[in-house]
């Protein structure tokens, strides 16, 4: 049986994710936030996250759906939608071969 992954992509928006994942994850087998390692966005800028959403998905993934991906998604030879695409792709692969990929902007 196809299980659901449901990725969502995570930069400087991310606390919509507090608004997103709760509406997927009871209907989600597995969740992947997909988040640049050194925090950029598409386009090499550095945001900020605050330490305090990491403890509100701490708390809220009762059931241990939720992994955090980290990677490489900023390669300054590409233009912003090159980048956004090879994230989105990275994602996919992350999430499994078989199963049912969703991927959800949060915004």
């Amino acid at each position: 049986m196809k299980k659901i992954h449901v990725g969502f992509l995570f930069s400087y928006d991310y606390e919509k994710l507090k608004i997103s994942i709760p509406l997927v994850y009871n209907d989600a087998d597995a969740i992947f936030l997909a988040v640049d390692e050194k925090f950029r966005t598409w386009s090499g800028q550095i945001f900020e996250v605050d330490d305090q959403f990491f403890e509100w998905i701490k708390q809220f993934d009762t059931q241990n759906k939720i992994t955090i991906y980290r990677d490489n998604f900023y390669i300054p030879e590409l233009s912003a939608i090159e980048n956004d695409n090879r994230e989105r792709h990275m994602l996919s692969l992350k999430m499994g071969i078989g199963n049912w990929l969703i991927q959800v902007d949060s915004d």
